[in-house]
């Protein structure tokens, strides 16, 4: 009765209190609280662990002051937004259980210092807690000079060592996409792809030294933490040389589906990203190629940087994915209490299971407050303090249904954040870790047109990832161009014969001897080229939430596709002088690919006195030179500058243009030797009319 009396009367003082003696932390504050560490999850003989790192954020000195620690042992929150309020400070619960006090000493100016609260598991505080669950904590310095700062934060009493009845553990399913943004692409790789003709699957991009370490990272924490589900990107499997352990695969290069059903299979075609490359059996192909083929993996679509609609999820269906994973958002509609995450909804290719995620848990685990008010959520510790008092409150909502919900961690998730996460999850009573295939097996809380019903029609991409992707699209179809341009129009196997031709007509040409390749040679090369570039183009698309890695991505394949183009060049001739009407102007043409080629050269002067002949084509052969010669006609001493440039076969040019300057110095027929021949026929006629006509002398 005495228990039940101190229960009502906190209950009552805590909807008495006035909110602005208890409200959140003033934000334009100069003194700010954060929680650097705290014990998630409080048993009969762990006590209470919390470090607070007190700034003082004024230009003046603050004076020395105290850090009380407080909680309420009899509380027990009623309702989600009860707990919701608590964490953003704006409702009154009495916390009159000190924990302890701590001496915060003088804070210099711009500066913060680090003070330590250990209580002890036998301590009143702590010992007086006894129900299970989550459990108001206050935070509250104050000073001589100051007004008191508060944040509010939580801690979790497990059911272990308690006489109350224990209920049973809700079920908890955590997963982590395990992607990476630091991919690169091998410049000396695509040199000897270039170069050589070598088609080896090197030229795949790779992963910097820095990016594998915490690959490496992530394989012990897996090792750590079994039922830490492990979705991972196949080409991260491929890239490492030790493989993390998995428990599934995703798309490959972690494409973005939810991006490709908004943009549609023309924009990715052309881009080089052929649906065919992202399919489940090619995920599990590649995975199975490092891993071995006895490795039982499945597969998952995981969702991208839009919601899961019905047309993503039918074209994930199509792709062989039956299974997808969601984020927080797939379920707007829902307001009831936490349920399985699974649903089963029909598409036109066929039903799809999707794991959706708990919207608040997940938000958490991705290092995210739950509202910006919530000042405690801003770190690490005090994020995962909230996630443990929410999955708890969680199953003391209906402590006797069944359920099992699914946690997402992000792609910005490190190892270190995850161990912490898993760690406290293990040590919480009211917590059973489960797998995603248990997940995916359990009874569906909404199946058939009722699940349906919950899909969104609005994909909800973001205005600049959708910018971002149709720019990085456009710029790869460019270069895909690019490289089908060389393959048809430029490189000279399987086109010889059609060219030669023309080569009479068009002007001089110069012939090369054979390769050594056979056209089937080439044609390899030439699909090797093809295949790297849409591996760097199917990273350009990632989930990753990293923009830098879409545009980095972009870059190296189109500089393949430059430097394809680049290979052939031209090298004019000097400065030429002509000293006659016609004259001969050589030019070079180089190849540093392994196979020949055959294209057209454009001549063009800027003077209608001293022109060349228009066209030449030339067969450059494997890593080497052809000279073609154009000829110049001039009608006068004057000076000229010829532009050249190479084009392909359609006559399209791929190469800037070189000059050359021409230097005519005619004697006769120039137009001053004009002008003296008129001049001296003149006088040559006045000369002889004057010697016809005039009197002769008698002596004559």
């Amino acid at each position: 009765m005495r228990s039940f009396v101190i229960i009502l009367v906190t209950l009552l003082m805590g909807f008495l209190a006035p909110s602005a003696a208890w409200g959140a932390e003033d934000s334009a504050s100069a003194i700010g609280l954060s929680i650097t560490e705290s014990t998630p999850v409080v048993t009969s003989d762990s006590g209470y662990h919390i470090v607070v790192s007190v700034r003082n954020s004024t230009n003046v000195e603050t004076p020395g002051g105290k850090l009380t620690v407080s909680t309420n042992s009899w509380y027990t929150f009623v309702s989600r937004s009860d707990i919701q309020h608590w964490a953003e400070g704006s409702t009154g619960i009495p916390t009159p259980n000190v924990l302890g006090t701590v001496d915060v000493p003088a804070i210099s100016p711009q500066s913060s210092i680090s003070v330590t609260l250990d209580v002890k598991a036998d301590a009143d505080a702590l010992a007086s807690i006894t129900t299970w669950g989550p459990k108001p904590v206050l935070l509250e310095y104050s000073s001589t000079t100051s007004r008191p700062v508060r944040s509010h934060t939580f801690l979790t009493r497990s059911s272990q060592g308690l006489t109350t009845t224990a209920t049973p553990a809700m079920d908890i399913t955590i997963a982590v996409p395990l992607v990476s943004s630091g991919w690169k692409s091998d410049e000396d790789r695509t040199s000897t792809l270039l170069n050589s003709g070598e088609t080896s699957e090197e030229t795949t991009p790779y992963l910097t030294k820095t990016a594998t370490q915490t690959m490496q990272q992530w394989a012990r924490t897996l090792q750590s933490h079994p039922l830490l589900q492990a979705v991972a990107d196949p080409s991260v499997i491929e890239a490492m040389s030790l493989p993390p352990q998995v428990t599934a695969v995703m798309q490959p290069s972690a494409v973005d589906i939810t991006a490709r059903a908004v943009l549609g299979s023309s924009a990715f075609a052309k881009a080089g990203i052929s649906d065919a490359s992202w399919t489940s059996s090619a995920a599990l192909s590649q995975a199975a190629t490092t891993l071995g083929d006895g490795t039982a993996l499945t597969s998952y679509a995981w969702q991208g940087s839009g919601r899961w609609t019905l047309q993503a999820l039918t074209l994930a269906r199509r792709q062989g994915y039956s299974t997808v994973i969601a984020s927080g958002d797939f379920d707007d509609s829902d307001s009831s209490t936490v349920h399985t995450g699974t649903y089963r909804i029909p598409t036109d290719a066929g039903d799809v299971t999707v794991l959706a995620a708990q919207k608040v848990l997940t938000k958490l685990a991705q290092g995210n407050p739950t509202d910006k008010t919530a000042l405690a959520e801003r770190t690490d510790a005090g994020r995962l303090a909230r996630f443990m008092a929410q999955s708890a409150f969680y199953q003391m909502e209906q402590p006797y249904v069944s359920r099992n919900i699914l946690v997402l961690l992000g792609t910005r998730t490190t190892p270190k954040e995850a161990d912490s996460l898993m760690t406290a999850v293990e040590d919480a009573s009211w917590l059973n870790l489960t797998t995603l295939n248990t997940l995916s097996s359990s009874k569906a809380y909404l199946s058939g047109t009722s699940a349906k019903e919950v899909l969104s029609s609005d994909s909800g991409m973001t205005r600049s990832r959708r910018s971002a992707l149709v720019s990085a699209l456009d710029t790869l179809s460019e270069g895909v161009c690019d490289v089908t341009r060389f393959r048809d129009a430029i490189l000279a196997d399987g086109s010889s014969s059609s060219s030669s031709s023309s080569s009479s007509s068009s002007g001089p040409s110069s012939s090369a001897s054979p390769s050594g390749h056979e056209s089937t040679s080439a044609a390899t090369w030439m699909r090797s080229i093809k295949a790297a570039y849409s591996r760097l183009a199917l990273h350009a698309v990632s989930i990753s939430s990293d923009e830098n890695l879409t545009s980095r991505m972009t870059a190296s394949a189109t500089n393949l596709s430059s430097r394809l183009l680049s290979s052939v060049s031209l090298t004019p001739s000097e400065g030429i002088t002509v000293v006659s009407d016609t004259a001969s102007m050589p030019v070079t043409v180089s190849n540093a690919n392994p196979y020949p080629v055959r294209v057209r050269i454009s001549s063009l002067t800027d003077s209608m006195e001293i022109v060349t002949s228009r066209f030449a084509y030339v067969t450059v052969p494997a890593h080497g030179e052809a000279q073609v010669t154009f000829t110049i006609r001039v009608a006068t001493s004057a000076k000229a500058t010829a532009r050249l440039t190479l084009l392909d076969r359609d006559g399209k040019a791929f190469s800037e243009s070189r000059s050359t300057i021409i230097t005519s110095s005619l004697q006769l027929n120039d137009k001053s030797g004009l002008v003296i021949i008129i001049l001296a026929a003149i006088l040559g006629a006045f000369g002889l009319h004057r010697q016809l006509h005039r009197s002769k002398d008698p002596d004559e």
